[in-house]
């Protein structure tokens, strides 16, 4: 079970950075949008 978890933590590692690189161009958009 423990192998199991493994792979699993790494997928959710994976998928936490392409959600970070696509949070900044979030905020900055939302900042532009509250500048409006």
């Amino acid at each position: 079970m423990k192998n199991d978890d493994v792979p699993s933590l790494s997928q959710d590692v994976i998928a936490s950075v392409p959600i970070s690189i696509v949070h900044p161009p979030d905020s900055a958009i939302e900042e532009q949008l509250t500048t409006k």
